[in-house]
């Protein structure tokens, strides 16, 4: 099935659902949380009690969007005092609820323990954002039991337009390093106690004085050394984000400025917001922003005022002939949208009468074209067309009639633009050749059309189309 979005309606003839939009959006931003915050919707633990908070943020979820405009506190159930468990912190949207809520999914006590699935299927489908590692016995929830889910595109990821930024890789470096790191630190403590334990005992006050003595004649031979990429030593601070140098330490200031710039580069990158803006700039739209990327509301603005086309769908044509003692033919044709398609006509015979050969057409059914003439005395031959549009155009038509005593008629129409409207139209009369079988249409308005002869005498019957570019 075809379907096409977003047009104007006209008379009620243009409904759209959610899922409708829901669809759409779903085409241009993928599933996540927004990264413009490092803090959008990170779970950070409280350390005095068994709780965490979500800090305000925003997610995109199939087409949906959820916001958290302050923090929420969420609690996490009592541990167990002999097995572990892990809870895990999820966005969840309820297609059966039509909501979007932050829940904690509470993991099977084991003593090793396991985050509960993401639930993903026709009812619901879940962002996970954070595990909770709930160790026997605790009584608090402290940030190193908080393993941060966000960057992982598998349970989450960052809301992307387009191009889909992979931080999966990213996310297992970061947790990989983190790991190791945590393990050398404790490998490193257990190493200085052991050898510190020997130092407790026996003459304690000249081991220690000993040990001061060394320290102190470490500290003089390190004062006196600058630092070099072979040896350690004194450096110099610097906040440059340019410098090369191998003799300078880069400040905490410097540190934030590249990664501010860093951080800046790869959201615009990711988002593929420049390309999306190209895109739309090359499909006639235009992007109003005000910084130097555009935002998603300044690019979904640009998509709303990409042009639609005026297009010919189809055209419909052949010959065919009313033969002698009859007056009309019936052509079939393929299904075509009759408030956007007319009938041109043209004919031949040889009889001169007019009432034998005008022919008036239109289509009686959205499959089917009905010719007409008012005598049958000799055989009329047709060439007819049925033109169908697609885009922006209204075609308005319908049936009017010159009485034997009258030279003109006229037919009220919806409003038009008469810069881009036209008038076609074919008739049928019982009069021969004279000055009251000859027809002229024109615009009275842009709410009315007319039709005269140049004197009464005969009946007329027209079949007229009002075809308007939008």
């Amino acid at each position: 099935m075809e379907k096409s979005f977003i047009f104007n309606s006209v008379n009620g003839d243009r409904k759209y659902k959610a899922e409708d939009f829901v669809n759409y959006f779903r085409k241009l931003v993928t599933n996540g949380v927004f990264p413009n915050i490092a803090s959008n919707l990170q779970v950070i633990a409280d350390d005095t009690d068994m709780t965490v908070r979500l800090k305000a943020g925003a997610a995109w979820i199939d087409g949906r969007m959820y916001e958290n405009t302050d923090d929420l506190i969420l609690p996490i159930d009592v541990a167990d005092g002999v097995l572990n468990r892990i809870d895990r912190i999820v966005i969840q949207l309820s297609y059966v609820d039509r909501e979007i809520k932050a829940k904690v999914k509470k993991g099977i006590f084991a003593s090793t323990p396991s985050a509960p699935s993401l639930q993903r299927d026709a009812d619901i489908y879940e962002l996970g954002i954070a595990d909770i590692s709930v160790n026997k016995g605790i009584t608090s929830i402290d940030q190193s039991i908080v393993t941060d889910l966000r960057l992982n595109n598998n349970f989450c990821g960052i809301v992307n337009s387009l191009l889909q930024a992979d931080t999966t890789e990213i996310f297992e470096q970061y947790q990989a390093w983190f790991n190791n790191t945590s393990q050398a630190h404790e490998e490193e403590f257990q190493t200085w106690f052991d050898s510190v334990k020997g130092q407790l005992s026996g003459d304690i006050a000249g081991n220690l004085s000993n040990q001061i003595t060394a320290l102190q004649q470490q500290v003089d031979e390190h004062s006196a050394e600058d630092a070099s990429l072979t040896q350690k030593g004194h450096v110099q601070l610097s906040s440059s984000v340019t410098s090369e140098s191998e003799l300078l330490a880069a400040t905490p200031k410097a540190v934030k400025t590249a990664m501010d710039r860093a951080d800046a580069a790869f959201t615009s990158a990711s988002n593929g917001k420049n390309q999306l803006e190209t895109t739309i700039i090359g499909k006639k739209g235009t992007v109003s922003k005000v910084g130097e990327v555009a935002t998603f509301n300044e690019l979904n603005t640009g998509i709303l005022s990409i042009p639609d086309g005026i297009r010919i769908k189809s055209v419909q044509k052949g010959n065919t002939s009313i033969s002698a003692g009859s007056l009309s033919v019936n052509i079939p044709i393929t299904t075509v949208d009759i408030a956007k398609s007319f009938v041109l006509v043209s004919t031949q015979t040889t009889n001169d009468n007019i009432n034998e050969h005008k022919v008036m057409g239109n289509l009686s059914t959205a499959t089917n074209l009905l010719l007409q003439r008012n005598a049958n005395s000799s055989i009329v031959y047709i060439t007819w067309q049925v033109i169908e549009f697609e885009g922006n155009v209204r075609v308005q038509s319908g049936q009017s009639q010159i009485g034997s005593s009258s030279t003109g008629t006229s037919a009220n129409i919806d409003v038009v633009n008469q810069a881009k409207t036209f008038l076609v139209f074919s008739y049928k009369t019982n009069s021969g050749w004279s000055t009251s079988s000859s027809v002229q249409g024109y615009f009275n308005s842009n709410s009315n059309v007319a039709f005269s002869v140049y004197q009464s005498g005969t009946t007329t019957q027209i079949y007229w189309y009002v075809i308007e570019f939008l």
